[in-house]
């Protein structure tokens, strides 16, 4: 009942729980760290931490991952110098969380003093860090000193070579994987949309083994400006089980369609999918009905937008 609690953010739940319970294991010390970190209250994290009289990887993990979170990365550091000993998965999640925060230094940093830091699961979360702050080169660096290559550091690289719009390095780390799994073949499909090849894109979509939410995504951006099927793929994806998302219906909504068809597309969203609509829908939605010389409703539209309108949603309105 504390994890249900500490889970859904229910601090004042889990308090009551971790108050009424006779004994206090590891796990449960650790759960309440999580829970004060969820809702921002680090000095009580902090105590909880302080009361353990014994902590596993799991705790020390917790609160140093929370602290980071929270944006104490010096008192982060601090506690990595004081771990008793790292596991892949311990470490893992540290550099991720700082990876998260853009501390790319403190995550090297503390990658470069760990004995694991050969193992493949921790190189595979610094090749991610340095992928996500753009620095392809020393990501390729890490990929290059892993001792042994799974599938998922294989396509962890692809994938930070299509992100940072390598498509020569994407396809020839792609050809070299010696087993592709679904997210090499998306990161190729993304990297060829990304420079124009959406006829290429298409055949990679075509080739795939095997479909995800983010295949169909993809494939249904880089082919609305082209083949302007969007919706057709949309009504295809969520026969066949596949859930759209927000970038999704940036693609449809941006599809030359009637305004009624834009309309449905716009509400389908949030009643169908539950998704928010964002400030890029909204002005899909403002230049559909200013095309069509609906400015009275584009303007109805515009002042009601739970957003306050910037330039971009203004200029909607001028296309």
């Amino acid at each position: 009942m504390l994890q249900g609690y500490a889970r859904a953010g229910n601090l004042e739940g889990a308090k009551t729980i971790f108050k009424n319970m006779p004994e206090h294991d590891l796990k449960v010390w650790s759960l309440m760290i999580g829970a004060y970190a969820e809702a921002r209250q680090m000095h009580e994290a902090r105590i909880i931490f302080k009361s353990m009289r014994e902590r596993d990887i799991h705790s020390w993990a917790m609160i140093i991952v929370a602290l980071i979170s929270n944006n104490f990365k010096e008192e982060a550091l601090h506690l990595c110098n004081q771990v008793p000993e790292y596991t892949m998965s311990s470490m893992s999640s540290i550099l991720q969380a700082f990876s998260s925060k853009g501390n790319i230094e403190e995550a090297q940093c503390i990658y470069d003093k760990i004995p694991l830091r050969n193992n493949v699961i921790c190189s595979t979360a610094m090749l991610q860090a340095y992928s996500k702050a753009g620095n392809i080169c020393q990501a390729k660096r890490v990929f290059d000193y892993i001792p042994w290559l799974d599938t998922i550091s294989w396509s962890t690289m692809v994938a930070s070579f299509a992100q940072n719009w390598e498509l020569d390095a994407t396809r020839e780390a792609f050809h070299n994987m010696p087993e592709r799994n679904l997210v090499a073949w998306n990161a190729l499909m993304v990297a060829y949309s990304q420079v124009g090849s959406l006829e290429q894109a298409a055949k990679i979509f075509a080739w795939m083994p095997e479909r995800d939410d983010v295949s169909w995504s993809t494939y249904i951006v880089a082919a609305s400006s082209t083949f302007g099927n969007a919706i057709e793929l949309l009504h295809a994806m969520v026969l066949l089980g596949f859930a759209p998302d927000r970038g999704t219906f940036l693609a449809v909504l941006g599809s030359p369609r009637s305004i009624e068809e834009s309309r449905r597309q716009f509400l389908s969203m949030a009643l169908d999918f539950g998704l928010q609509a964002s400030i890029r829908h909204y002005c899909c939605i403002l230049g559909v009905l200013a095309r069509s010389g609906r400015r009275d409703f584009a303007m109805e539209l515009l002042e009601s937008m739970p957003f306050w309108p910037d330039s971009v949603a203004k200029r909607s309105l001028l296309i």
